[in-house]
């Protein structure tokens, strides 16, 4: 492709991966890798039988939906499943839930 009489360049150039490099080098070990924690998970949430496409959570429970045209609800506190609603026609791409219905 030819923009103003000059060839478009395509992909990075070597100065923009030298200072991408220098900025993953420098920053991501000083900072970045101070605030991750690496720890393993109080429990696993399972019961989704295909892949799990959206969650919403608050302070009591956790809302997952899936391919599966599921949506289960787990507890925040122990990670058991609370309940599980199969109505979906197809898979579960979004939800919503408040103190009285989920969406």
């Amino acid at each position: 492709t030819v923009v103003r009489g000059r060839k478009r360049r395509t992909g990075f150039s070597k100065p923009a991966t030298f200072w991408r490099q220098s900025f993953i080098d420098r920053f991501h070990d000083d900072v970045w890798a101070d605030h991750v924690v690496h720890t393993a998970p109080d429990f696993v949430m399972t019961g989704h039988e295909a892949l799990v496409t959206c969650l919403k959570f608050d302070d009591s429970k956790l809302v997952s939906g899936a391919f599966d045209s599921s949506l289960r609800v787990f507890s925040m506190a122990d990670g058991q499943r609370l309940g599980t609603i199969k109505d979906h026609t197809a898979g579960v791409v979004c939800l919503d839930f408040n103190s009285k219905f989920i969406a």
